[in-house]
């Protein structure tokens, strides 16, 4: 018989999975559709796949959203907003952007999303953040492929591994 913790971690185990095979290919499906080149550094990607870090600013890749050739300070609530919706939305995500929102989390202070929260709301706006701008260690995450295509470094990591 297998105890409790044993089926959790056998169920864990087989949507780790499920999962990694479905994003891995979505991620290379994507080729198709990275048309969009990013305005700063020229790398394609879908047009949805590029963000702004304010309602003013140019959508652009995750390598280049604090770049210095960005005119536009980081609206935070804005951009966490827009990462929010990119990542529960679309499997193939670019992983830079949980990069993007891993450091805007850890660098922006205590209960961030608390605080985004607030001004959102301020603004008449109420999206549903997701539980990582307030437990960025504890929340922050990104997706892996299948163990058998992982780096050696990574291979004995499993779901739910975090930051």
């Amino acid at each position: 018989m297998i105890a409790v913790g044993e089926a959790h971690l056998t169920v864990a185990r087989q949507l780790d999975a499920a999962l990694g095979h479905r994003r891995l290919r979505r991620v290379q499906g994507m080729e198709k559709e990275s048309t969009t080149p990013c305005p700063i550094c020229g790398d394609r990607y879908p047009g949805h796949h590029l963000l702004a870090n304010s309602p003013d600013a140019a959508p652009v890749c995750p390598a280049c959203v604090f770049d210095q050739d960005q005119h536009y300070c980081t609206d935070v609530a804005y951009l966490a907003v827009q990462l929010d919706r990119l990542v529960f939305e679309d499997l193939s995500a670019p992983a830079g952007w949980d990069a993007v929102a891993a450091v805007l989390a850890l660098s922006c202070g205590r209960n961030l999303g608390t605080r985004v929260e607030k001004e959102l709301k301020e603004r008449g706006d109420w999206p549903i953040l997701l539980p990582r701008w307030n437990f960025p260690l504890e929340r922050s995450w990104i997706w892996l492929p299948p163990v058998a295509d992982r780096h050696a470094a990574f291979r004995r990591l499993g779901a739910g591994t975090t930051v």
